[in-house]
């Protein structure tokens, strides 16, 4: 961003880590509320999500950094059921991010005997532990924007 859009005042090193942690959280929901649908289908391989590889991913988009010109699909690896509706949910992240590395079937998961690897009750808690992390990060988030509200306004 330039600073004649107005938006590299906003752009300061907290707030574009914590943007991309919350799209890496989305992502993380949107992974967890796939697997819960999936729960009963037979031979579903369990997506996951490397945090860390995602969260560079982000704040490398967030920033403006490194990152492979026009990719921006989210499929998920191939052969997987399910990576279809994945692409289909992605967001659209910008020119030269991609997040499709970081997100990949969890290893050697078969609860069943029809291969699935969803397990409802792990399923849950992560998507609870998901949702703890989202709320902090965006009051993180609100709390770094108030600040620069009040290095402008000179009031709070």
């Amino acid at each position: 961003m330039t600073d004649m859009d107005g938006g590299a005042i906003f752009q300061t090193p907290d707030v574009a880590a914590l943007s991309a942690g919350l799209e890496v959280l989305s992502l993380r929901q949107r992974l967890i509320a796939q697997n819960l649908a999936n729960v009963d289908t037979p031979g579903y391989a369990r997506l996951d999500l490397d945090f860390g590889q995602a969260f560079a991913a982000a704040l490398a988009a967030e920033t403006g950094t490194a990152g492979s010109p026009g990719a921006t699909a989210l499929a998920g690896p191939a052969g997987v059921p399910g990576a279809t509706v994945l692409a289909s949910a992605a967001p659209a992240l910008p020119a030269g991010a991609s997040l499709a590395g970081a997100v990949q079937p969890a290893a050697g998961l078969a609860f069943k005997v029809d291969g699935n690897g969803v397990d409802l009750d792990q399923e849950m808690v992560e998507l609870a532990e998901t949702g703890m992390q989202y709320e902090a990060a965006s009051q993180l988030l609100a709390l770094a924007f108030g600040r620069l509200r009040t290095a402008v306004t000179g009031r709070s």
